[in-house]
């Protein structure tokens, strides 16, 4: 679970405590979750302890989360959260009255006893909301699917020298089709079958002996699963290397076969699909969970501040801080700031919107981990093979928000949604337009400079001057497809300071 991952990424920041409470929650999660020893129970705990300033009496605790249990029949998370919501009103009311006893916990208990069983809060019973229908050619649930059916390659009698990926990158970036992209290899096998053989197919079982000697290792040939960006792509790539002789390797190629291919998963998504109009959960737009450590904990610092009267003791551990975070947030949800970009000049849009739906998209993601039906990145000034007439448009397009800006970096991508993150890499503000049929849904959401507020933007057929040094997040959509274009540059040459989330004074310079 996402609090879990957190906590983990927090271990190395805290005292060594953590990791003890970490074991005990990991083997807690075996236990009855009904009784008060699940690791949702000692959770809530802490956190109640908290926000009460004391440990929180064991009994009453324990009566607590039965009643929240049993009687309301609560899932364990659902109980959890709804506890710690609960105190956290509670313990709210209790500071601002100033009445904060030795028996804080007891006094606690005893008023919320008699609230724990009347009516839930509407996330308690609420069912998960239906999934958007997917288009026929959306990924597969949790992968980013790798490229269209057919599109794949088998290539054998690798020679053990090239049988390495940044090797064979290599070999098909040098032998290539002039004006095609490098392919994606998909799963590469080092030592797949015995050198000339010609039982092996592209279909066949692979081999396998852990026992070979060195000479007999040296008479092994690998192969490889190639995937192109369309199923017209690897045809050609077919009759380009079939046959071809390269670095002493004489390539042999196939069709490939699905069952064979293994099923890639480092291109996950990050969630199940949104809504129209709907965010991410709420502790991901906190704290996402791309975030390196040290981001994460200036995010906590950042939220901890703005709730500093709640906290009964600053230095409790991170992860009871972040809770009491998403607590408040919850009881108080964060200022919405609507804003706008500039209308694209209608021959840019229609150029844009045109070349972007000929685009034969990457087989595989360049930037891993965002959730996209379709993501590609493009260097300015640089060749980008299979993609120079898209190259040209978005250059039209920069040409006419911002001529002098420093672009280096252009990411392209197909329905984009959710995946709070900073762009780390940028060095300066950037320019985001979204286009295409999508009817609702789809604004560019930002954390304001205040960690109270959030930017809604509406990029649709505009152009936004924003910064995506901020955590940022794209909302759902629906209506049809949504693509977006991202202006950033990486060049120290061009670093401004961070200074706000959204530019609404951006007026078109070209």
């Amino acid at each position: 679970p996402f609090w879990l991952k957190s906590l983990r990424k927090f271990v190395s920041a805290v005292p060594t405590s953590s990791s003890d409470l970490v074991a005990a929650m990991v083997g807690a999660e075996s236990t009855p979750a009904m009784q008060p020893t699940s690791a949702w129970y000692f959770r809530w705990r802490q956190v109640a302890s908290e926000l009460i300033g004391e440990p929180l009496e064991e009994q009453a605790a324990g009566e607590l989360w039965r009643d929240a249990r049993q009687s309301m029949k609560l899932p364990p998370h659902s109980a959890y959260r709804y506890l710690v919501d609960e105190y956290f009103a509670a313990a709210r009311e209790l500071l601002n009255s100033d009445r904060r006893t030795e028996s804080a916990s007891e006094e606690l208990a005893a008023a919320l006893r008699a609230d724990v069983k009347e009516g839930l809060p509407q996330w308690c019973y609420e069912r998960a909301e239906p999934r958007r229908p997917k288009a026929a050619d959306s990924p597969s649930e949790g992968i980013v699917q790798q490229g269209p059916a057919g599109a794949t390659l088998w290539f054998g009698d690798i020679p053990a020298e090239l049988a390495d990926v940044k090797a064979l990158n290599k070999v098909f970036f040098t032998s290539k089709p002039s004006g095609v992209p490098p392919p994606f290899i998909k799963k590469l096998v080092k030592q797949g079958y015995k050198a000339g053989s010609i039982a092996f197919r592209a279909d066949a079982e692979p081999r396998q002996d852990d026992e070979l000697c060195e000479k007999e290792a040296k008479d092994w040939a690998g192969y490889a699963f190639v995937e192109f960006r369309d199923t017209q792509e690897a045809k050609d790539a077919l009759a380009h290397f079939d046959g071809r002789l390269v670095e002493g390797w004489k390539m042999r190629v196939q069709w490939a076969e699905d069952r064979h291919q293994g099923r890639t998963t480092q291109f996950r998504k990050l969630g199940p699909d949104l809504q129209p109009g709907q965010d991410p959960p709420l502790v991901e737009q906190l704290f996402p969970a791309s975030l390196p450590p040290e981001d994460l904990r200036q995010a906590l610092n950042r939220h901890s501040a703005a709730i500093a009267s709640v906290l009964a003791q600053p230095e409790q551990e991170p992860w009871v801080i972040a809770e009491i975070v998403e607590a408040f947030y919850r009881k108080h949800p964060r200022q919405e700031i609507p804003a706008a970009g500039v209308l694209l000049p209608p021959s840019l849009l229609r150029n844009l919107q045109e070349e972007l739906r000929r685009t034969r998209w990457p087989a595989a993601p360049h930037r891993a981990g965002m959730q996209a039906q379709h993501y590609l990145v493009l260097q300015r000034g640089w060749i980008n093979e299979g993609y120079e007439a898209l190259m040209c448009v978005i250059d039209d397009v920069l040409d006419w928000a911002d001529p002098a800006f420093g672009c280096n970096r252009v990411a392209v991508t197909k329905d984009f949604q959710g995946s709070p993150h900073i762009d780390s890499s940028d060095v300066t503000y950037q320019y985001a337009v979204s286009i295409g049929d999508f009817t609702s849904g789809g604004e560019l959401c930002i954390e304001g400079d205040r960690p109270d507020r959030v930017w809604v933007v509406d990029t649709h057929d505009r152009v936004a001057k924003i910064d995506g040094r901020w955590v940022h997040w794209v909302r759902g959509h629906s209506g049809g497809e949504r693509y977006s274009v991202i202006f950033f540059s990486t060049n120290p040459a061009c670093a401004t300071e961070r200074s706000r989330p959204v530019f609404q004074d951006f007026a078109p310079r070209g």
